[in-house]
């Protein structure tokens, strides 16, 4: 290719990204449209408390427990007359549209991580996948969002239940379950990028699995191998050896392998995926924050914030220590006493304990305190301080963070940072040159020395290094133990990654103070001790091959069911086109019904209860008996098919992938169906007869649903057998699981092709009771059309709901319950241009039905 042509099309590219990015910049600057979804259940909870809008989330005053720059969580207590609900509000002060082109890149449409995370609780809640319940969600007219998740009352964070529990037997069902728990997320679809120890949580049983914190999740038609070995290894690094044993490990490890096998097939085998799952743990512990998380929870409370003044002003725990009486509103910026003319300013307020420092800057906004897309960065006290809270969080003493804030206004900024330094702290080595004339503190010698050298490794551990040697003090007090501590953060640089030679530097340099302060080489040998125990403390034993001994590799661990599968002894090619073959599958007690020789007489046998039949197919009840005395009942319908197309009787022959007859591939739909959480019949038995000369037949035997309606039936009774607002109540939960069953479905982009009312099943009995929880009552049916189609989705989707929207005009359903369908199934947020589309394509489909069916009608009377 000419070079011209190269650079016309480098050109026309770079042309065609810009365009992109303006359009997508140009849907980032609109205004936003204020919005609040509430979940239905706690609507009423909500309105009673004045929650409404979004502006009143969002200014509801609350400790905030953990932060990120735009975004924060916070820990709120909603109370009514007779009922109390603890939930945690997410806030977004700013959203940019990088976070909402990632949601749209995720599938959740161009939103917030909060509207996001909203809808992914939503789509984990019908899968039955363990995650908090989501309240509201939300933007505001200023770009703000929020989202309010529900504490779940009486769980325990995995770290502090592995804690607590010692009994060998509840442990390993917890390994048990956390596998099964996990398996059943990925065999869903969903990926948790997040998967620290932190984000899971036990319930009252072991058998109770949450996870947290989906606002990074994705989900996935399949999730491959790296995905998965990727979570497990986040969940791994993030647990010390002294939580969980290996055999544990192993044991999540195998139940997660068979779990997953049950539901997808497809997979390495156990051991390729264990050394990938070793792997990723590698990489994963080679970054700070995965290190940071190993480290021992803090206590409860320790770093939740209180903001006030829209967030210009935050407060710690620890000021309400040093000031219990003291309202923080004198820290305000307007109220803090101004030098005109200088920049920074610090002074010393005096405490009942340590004096505290107060630093306060103030100056003229420079391009520097913008970032490249506009927002401000954090200024220089807020990085003082969110070291000093990381220092913190690695347990290395270090001055304490009382309050923070910081305010641009009229093309100034100004912040401040309020910390209270140790008191009576001096110098290490100074320390220990006091120390060399007193025989008696030989003990507290070497300790503080040992001390000095673990600081210095959990320093390095937190990504941060020593400017000065002399950073490091002691503080003792007479009677108490001396405690190694850092004098101030000034003096340490946080870098992004671990540095080997600052650290290195940082131990030379400490070995060359002790030198000029009198210590002996053995001295220095012990802070070199110190340094290396803390390192193989904090350092993971678990990653490597030989801490795995005996672990399985076989590749039994494929759930087998209680179903036998068979095929005849001859079954080749030249059988199956000259001869015969047949395939069978079946129920183990499905013999004592019909006999051994039900493969030879079941497509003969007569059928008249209930019997149907065209195109080739037929379909009856058939109640058979285990004994004369008929103690035993088994009640059943055939699906027979006689005539199949050539196309399908060419492959059946040829056993090009083998299950071409409809009757095997309808058990593979029930299975699948039953598999991922949909109610469905039991199939009993399924037999597919493939030649001679071309011949393709197929039976199916589905249990029958005792005593149970199809809804188009139900619905009519329920309407004259309940009070209207008893059947409004009734239609609204059984509306809410229809669509569960139906997005259940549609995600995964299987379609059931014959979704209409009469394919939904209830018991007879639910059709007169009010106030039912629908999950799991609502059965489907007739599922041999079941299909994926993961490239013509939009299509079969305009399909199933066009059908179902043309079956509910029956009595009893009204314009109302079929807008409740679509928001049910639609989810929570506002409505994208995708859905009303969507909308529009369903509405024509079933004007289509209409005019179908009434010229069907039309020729049927003449």
């Amino acid at each position: 290719m000419p070079l011209s042509w190269t650079w016309n099309l480098l050109a026309a590219g770079l042309f065609m990204g810009l365009i992109a990015l303006l359009w997508v910049r140009s849907r980032a600057g609109r205004r936003p449209r204020a919005f609040v979804e509430v979940h239905p259940r706690y609507r009423l909870f909500l309105r009673r408390q004045g929650l409404t809008e979004a502006r009143h989330f969002l200014d509801l005053s609350a400790a905030v427990i953990s932060g990120h720059p735009g975004r924060s969580v916070a820990r709120v207590a909603l109370t009514n007359d007779d009922e109390a609900i603890y939930a945690f509000l997410k806030r977004e002060s700013r959203i940019s549209w990088l976070v909402r082109l990632a949601g749209s890149a995720a599938g959740a449409g161009f939103v917030s991580r909060s509207l996001r995370e909203a809808r992914t609780l939503e789509a984990l809640q019908r899968e039955g996948v363990g995650c908090p319940e989501w309240l509201a969600a939300g933007e505001d007219e200023h770009g703000r969002a929020f989202l309010l998740v529900r504490e779940t009352p009486g769980a325990t964070e995995l770290r502090a239940w592995l804690r607590r529990e010692t009994d060998p037997v509840e442990r390993r069902r917890l390994a048990r379950s956390l596998g099964a728990a996990l398996a059943h997320m990925h065999a869903a679809g969903f990926t948790h990028p997040d998967l620290y120890s932190k984000h899971v949580l036990i319930g009252m049983g072991a058998e109770c699995v949450q996870f947290l914190d989906w606002q990074r999740s994705r989900r996935h038609l399949a999730v491959d191998a790296h995905r998965r070995a990727r979570d497990l290894a986040a969940l791994h690094a993030t647990l010390t050896d002294d939580l969980a044993a290996v055999r544990e490990r192993l044991a999540c490890l195998n139940a997660y392998c068979a779990g997953f096998a049950a539901a997808n097939s497809s997979g390495l085998p156990r051991r390729a995926f264990l050394r990938l799952v070793l792997h990723y743990t590698r990489r994963l512990l080679r970054r700070r924050h995965i290190r940071e998380k190993r480290q021992p929870s803090l206590a409860r409370g320790v770093q939740e914030w209180t903001t006030l003044n829209e967030g210009e002003l935050c407060i710690a725990p620890a000021f309400f220590a040093v000031w219990p009486r003291r309202s923080p509103q004198w820290l305000a910026l307007d109220c803090q006493p101004k030098a005109p003319g200088q920049e920074l300013t610090r002074r010393w307020l005096t405490t009942d304990g340590p004096p505290a420092l107060l630093v306060r800057r103030r100056r003229r906004v420079t391009l520097t305190d913008l970032s490249l897309w506009g927002e401000p960065r954090a200024s220089v006290e807020q990085r003082h301080a969110e070291l000093l809270l990381r220092l913190q969080r690695h347990a290395v003493p270090a001055p304490r963070v009382l309050a923070m804030g910081r305010r641009v206004a009229q093309g100034r900024v100004e912040s401040f940072v309020l910390t209270q330094p140790a008191a009576a702290a001096v110098r290490l080595t100074t320390w220990l040159a006091r120390q060399t004339h007193r025989p008696d503190a030989v003990a507290w010698r070497r300790r503080v020395l040992r001390e000095a050298g673990a600081l210095l490794h959990r320093l390095h551990d937190a990504t941060c290094y020593l400017d000065d040697a002399n950073a490091l003090a002691v503080q003792s007090s007479p009677g108490e133990e001396p405690i190694v501590l850092l004098t101030s953060a000034q003096r340490v640089e946080a870098l992004r990654r671990p540095h080997t030679g600052r650290a290195r530097r940082d131990k030379d340099a400490i070995q060359r103070a002790l030198k000029a302060a009198g210590c002996s080489r053995s001295d220095q040998l012990r802070f070199l001790a110190g340094y290396r125990r803390s390192a193989r403390e904090n350092a993971t034993d678990a990653v490597g091959p030989r801490r795995w001994p005996g672990y399985r590799t076989d590749e039994s661990h494929v759930l087998q069911g209680d179903h036998a599968m068979s095929a005849s002894p001859a079954d080749s090619l030249w059988s199956r086109f000259f001869v015969g073959a047949r395939r069978l599958r079946h129920r183990a007690d499905w013999t004592t019904f019909v006999g051994a020789d039900w493969p030879d007489c079941i497509m003969d046998v007569a059928v008249t209860d209930r019997f149907h039949a065209k195109q080739g197919r037929s379909t009856g009840r058939w109640i058979l008996y285990a004994d004369e005395r008929e103690a035993r009942r088994l009640s059943v319908y055939l699906k027979r098919h006689y005539h199949l197309p050539w196309w399908d009787r060419l492959l059946a022959a040829l056993r090009w992938g083998g299950g071409r007859s409809p009757a095997f591939q309808e058990w593979e739909h029930l299975a699948w169906a039953r598999q991922v959480g949909v109610p469905v019949p039991q199939a009993v038995a399924a037999a597919e007869y493939v030649g001679p000369w071309g011949r393709l037949r197929s039976v199916l035997a589905v249990e029958e649903l005792h005593d149970m309606l199809p809804l188009h039936e139900a619905v009519p009774l329920a309407a004259a057998a309940l009070a209207p607002a008893d059947f409004r109540r009734w239609k609204r939960g059984l509306i809410v699981e229809m669509a569960r069953l139906t997005r259940l479905l549609h995600d995964r982009c299987r379609f059931h092709k014959d979704l209409y009312l009469c394919h939904f099943y209830i018991a007879r009995t639910d059709a007169a009771a009010a106030n039912l929880m629908w999950r799991g009552r609502v059965f489907l049916i007739d599922l041999h059309r079941l299909g994926r189609h993961p490239w013509t989705w939009l299509w079969w989707r305009m399909k199933d709901l066009a059908q179902l929207l043309y079956s509910t005009e029956i009595i009893g359903i009204d314009p109302r319950d079929r807008l409740y369908f679509w928001q049910m199934y639609r989810g929570p947020g506002p409505r994208r241009r995708a859905d009303r589309w969507l909308v529009r394509l369903v509405l024509f489909k079933w004007r289509r039905y209409r005019r179908h069916n009434a010229r069907q009608k039309a020729r049927g009377r003449r």
